[in-house]
């Protein structure tokens, strides 16, 4: 059970979350809090002559000056969300979703909103149900808060006719989903639905549903990179300790020491190893010598890797921050027993805009990466004396795996694409008074998109690593492997056999992309 104070959630908690395993309460002492401000907030900023105040007593956006009636207050939260319920595309995921509904509860709790405790308790009720809403994806510009997907939400705790939800993975109409769920719809009352949609709900959401997969698909590209490592008798010196702490970079230090760990116990990855001639290695006429310096993207593993784990712990710091801030406005604060009403900005999602862009750029690293290693373990020249395409049976009547390769590249052009940087572009809206937006769901949804090649990417690295091993263990019996890497390559062939001779290679990428995206690697990486 997680207890929501608008002040507690930490980032280990999330993942029962989205993964609807756990239910949600709230605070006893910050419902009672909520209830003391919104008295307040009634006494001062309702009656009809109240001062007025932006969003408590006034329209929104352009339309700001214009002061609103007490009677029409009702009508105006209405109409309020149902037209900025102006989404497109895709829903967004399950998981993502049950954040967002989350999240907008947790911030209205820090009760600088103003609302009733009544709304954050409509959506813990909807999240514990599983009652979710159905999302478009396109429509936030991240800034003013995330108004159109927030507004879909809240269209689903009206009970808004034309609103959809899902219940057990089925989309329904809202209202067959209330009554299925045995929820009644809701309604809003002064500043609640510019408070609702008011805020970086989404983009937070897309963030930290993105910052979880990403630090755990890092752990499983560090794994099948030593696997890599393992499959070309790749040599140990730039894992060394001292090397690594010379340059003083947190991450790096600590990918080499993974990866160190990964492959202790390795034979392969010695000299003797490496000094064994595969049929397929170039071999000078003077004879073998020893291998000085591996290429970059087996030897720079823990440069580039590590500089990834650092971006992704700064990206942490910032949405472990943004999980219990206030992100509406106008926000109220109490003063001298009564309340003041500041305007600002806090609906501006600058700050997971960047990080999302930082992430996808940073995951780009790790499949440019993986590509590169999956090129040179297809080429004998370039892994040592791997079979050209790492065929198993007759070159020339089997292919091997020559087009993971292509498949790869494919994906790294792809990803290069949205690397672009969302945050760098603005688009005016709101007659110029909202003349500059992050664009921070852009960006979540770019780096998720890299994140999902990037996984494709690293399972074919991990085929590929695989099938470098078989191919040489024939001429390599002696030299065992390491005891992590020697478990992770079980696990492969558990799920995926050794390609003998060509098949349909569309159903083995398929289970070795699902086991990367599964918890057996990072489970296997982590506890070794």
């Amino acid at each position: 059970m997680l207890t929501l104070d608008g002040k507690s959630i930490q980032i280990p908690d999330l993942a029962d979350v989205f993964a609807g395993s756990t239910k949600v309460r709230i605070s006893p002492a910050a419902k009672n809090k909520l209830s003391a401000i919104r008295r307040k907030l009634e006494r001062q900023f309702l009656a009809e002559d109240s001062p007025v105040a932006y969003g408590i007593n006034t329209g929104v956006g352009r339309l700001k000056d214009w002061r609103l009636a007490a009677g029409k207050q009702k009508t105006f939260q209405r109409n309020l969300i149902v037209s900025h319920s102006a989404g497109v595309g895709d829903y967004f995921s399950p998981e993502v979703t049950r954040l967002v509904l989350l999240f907008r509860a947790n911030s209205l709790l820090t009760g600088f909103s103003g609302v009733r405790p009544g709304v954050p308790e409509k959506l813990v009720e909807f999240l514990n149900a599983g009652l979710l809403p159905a999302i478009p994806s396109v429509g936030s510009l991240g800034a003013s808060g995330d108004l159109a997907p927030l507004a879909h939400v809240a269209a689903c705790l009206l009970g808004e006719p034309e609103a959809e939800v899902f219940l057990h993975g089925k989309k329904l109409p809202v209202q067959a989903g209330l009554k299925k769920a045995g929820i009644k719809p809701f309604e809003l009352e002064a500043k609640e639905a510019l408070s609702f949609i008011n805020g970086t709900a989404v983009s937070l959401a897309l963030a930290a549903f993105v910052l979880h997969r990403a630090k755990k698909l890092l752990k499983v590209s560090e794994l099948t990179a030593a696997l890599s490592l393992e499959a070309i008798r790749g040599e140990r010196s730039p894992l060394d300790s001292r090397l690594n702490a010379a340059r003083r970079q947190k991450g790096q230090v600590e990918i080499a020491k993974d990866i160190q760990r990964f492959v202790l116990g390795s034979q392969r990855m010695t000299e003797a190893a490496r000094m064994e001639n595969l049929p397929d290695e170039r071999v000078s006429k003077s004879g073998k010598t020893p291998r000085v310096q591996d290429a970059y993207s087996f030897r720079c593993i823990p440069q580039v890797y590590g500089a990834v784990l650092d971006t992704l712990l700064f990206a942490e710091e910032i949405v472990e921050r943004e999980l219990n801030a206030a992100t509406d406005n106008p926000l109220v604060f109490e003063e001298k027993g009564g309340l003041v009403s500041l305007s600002g900005g806090n609906f501006h999602a600058e700050p997971l805009a960047l990080v999302s862009d930082f992430v996808g750029i940073a995951l780009c690293e790790i499949a440019n990466m993986a590509e590169r290693r999956i090129f040179s373990l297809l080429s004998p020249l370039l892994s040592f004396g791997l079979k050209p395409e790492l065929v198993g049976g007759e070159p020339g009547l089997n292919s091997g795996l020559m087009l993971l390769q292509y498949t790869a590249a494919a994906r790294v052009a792809e990803n290069r694409v949205f690397a672009h940087p969302a945050s760098v572009d603005n688009i005016t809206t709101a007659g110029n008074q909202e003349d500059h937006v992050s664009l921070a769901v852009t960006a979540g949804l770019k780096a998720q998109k890299i994140l999902d090649n990037t996984e494709e990417i690293v399972g074919l690295e991990l085929l590929a690593a695989a099938q470098g091993i078989d191919v040489s263990e024939p001429f390599l019996k002696n030299y065992r492997m390491g005891k992590v890497t020697g478990r992770l390559h079980t696990v492969v062939r558990g799920k995926v056999p050794y390609l003998n001779e060509d098949r349909y290679l569309g159903s083995d990428i398929k289970k070795v992309v699902e086991l990367v995206r599964s918890d057996e690697i990072s489970r296997l990486a982590q506890d070794g």
